[in-house]
Order: C-alpha cells, then structure tokens, then sequence
C-alpha cells in the first residue's frame, strides 16, 4: 500500500483511523469549508481493512450509529455514482444502523437515487473493474433492500444495458464487478418478487433488525408473543426477552452506541 503525503505528520495522521478522521474525510466535521477528500477517505479504509475485524465493526458501527444523517445529507447534496459519501454508506450498509435507516422517511430513496446517478452517468462507462465493483456493490444491496418501486422506466432501461455490458465484460474475472452486475441485473428485470435465491440473501442482511440477536436464537418475537425488546441504548438490537439480551450483551457491547436518529 503506497501514499501520497508531504510530510511525516501527514502519514501519521492517515494511518490513525478513527471515527472522527472518517467523517472528516466524507466532508461531515470543520463546518461549511470542510470537503470531502475522497483520495484520504480510500487510504484510510484501506488502513482499517488491515486492522482487526473486531476494530473494523467496532469503528463502522459507531460511524453510522454518529454520522448517518449528515452522510446521507452530504450524498443528497453530492453527484455521480461515486463519491465519498456513497463510499462510506457502502462501506456500513451491513450493520444494523443503516439497515433501520433506510427504512426510514430520511434513507427510503436511497435507491432511486443511487440507480439515477449510475443510470445517467456518462463516464461509467469508462470506469475501471474495481470502481465499476464498489458502484454495482452498492446499488445491488440498494435494490435489494428497497426494490424498484421509485426508479423510473428510463432509468432501468439505461442500468439494464449497463449491467449487461459490465458481466458480460467481466465474467469469469471473479471481481466483484462481475456479480454485483449480475444482481443487479437480475433484480432490475423482475417483474414481481425476488429471483430465486435472493429471498434467503436479503433475509440474512434484514435479521439484524427482525430477529433476536443472542447467538443461536432465530424468534422474531418474545415468547409471550409480544414484539421483540430493543437496546435502550442503540435502538437497532432486538432481544425475544432479558436472559438473552444479557446473553448478548458480551459481543453486542462493542458495537452498541446512542444513534443521533
């Protein structure tokens, strides 16, 4: 891994990753001449990649819990299907935070914007495999969270002959550009329900807000038939009673952090 940085206290500050060098990078901290730096945002995340994974979900989890609001702030305010805000919002679609987010009025359009951007961008076309992975990545998750429902005609129509193009071109590569486009394909031309096997994937990804999180418990509701007990304290954590919250507690109190929404 290779950096571009004047000085030795630039190198340092790069590889610190923290919660707040993140959201300073996607522009969200230092006021109104605060920028995005996407460049720096890349070469942290890359950083963090080599990290333990415990630290990973730890770090990601209580970004989106802190910044989710104001990153999905930033990504309205932002254009194309690439840019720092789209980049951390990919990097955290997994956890339970973002996944109630975009259930909710603030988060609902994600979709629908992410597949205009990618629809109408001209200079898709002329991305590179890994650029054209982390893009296809996120509007695949996008569409199968949210579906189809706010995207217009046009738009399918013109991400259709996209995603043909890029898994076409990038079959039997085994990058992520080949399979994103491929779900993206695959969920873009239904015409009702989800392709088979996608059910079970989308499922897995939506557990971590409709399920019991203790290890081992699959109720999505408590045993007196009661909806499932929520965190107090993160609001995303589901329990079908105390013995399991408690249970829980251990691995979930790494990840648990007050959500500004």
């Amino acid at each position: 891994m290779s950096f571009s940085v004047s000085s030795h206290e630039e190198l340092q500050a790069i590889m610190n990753v923290t919660v707040e060098s993140l959201a300073g990078f996607c522009g969200l901290t230092g006021g109104e001449d605060q920028q995005a730096d996407y460049r720096s945002l890349m070469q942290q995340l890359g950083i963090l990649q080599t990290r333990p994974m415990a630290l990973q979900k730890k770090i990601h989890n209580e970004f989106a819990a802190k910044y989710l609001p104001a990153l999905m702030s930033v990504y309205r305010e932002s254009s194309g299907p690439l840019n720092a805000a789209m980049t951390m919002l990919n990097v955290i679609s997994y956890t339970a935070y973002f996944v109630r987010f975009q259930r909710s009025s603030a988060g609902s359009d994600l979709a629908a914007i992410q597949a205009h951007r990618t629809a109408i961008d001209p200079a898709s076309t002329l991305l590179d495999i890994d650029t054209i992975g982390e893009i296809t990545q996120f509007l695949g998750t996008l569409l199968l969270l949210q579906g189809t429902s706010g995207i217009t005609e046009d738009d399918k129509k013109a991400l259709l002959s996209k995603m043909n193009k890029w898994k076409n071109i990038y079959r039997g590569t085994g990058r992520v550009a080949e399979k994103a486009s491929e779900r993206c394909n695959a969920l873009l031309a239904r015409k009702s329900g989800l392709p088979a096997g996608y059910k079970d994937v989308k499922d897995h990804i939506e557990q971590v807000v409709e399920q019991c999180g203790a290890e081992g418990c699959s109720r999505r509701q408590q045993t007196s038939g009661s909806e499932l007990m929520q965190c107090a304290r993160c609001k995303s954590a589901l329990y079908c009673g105390t013995a399991h919250q408690k249970q829980a507690w251990p691995s979930h109190k790494s990840t648990c952090f007050a959500p500004t929404f």
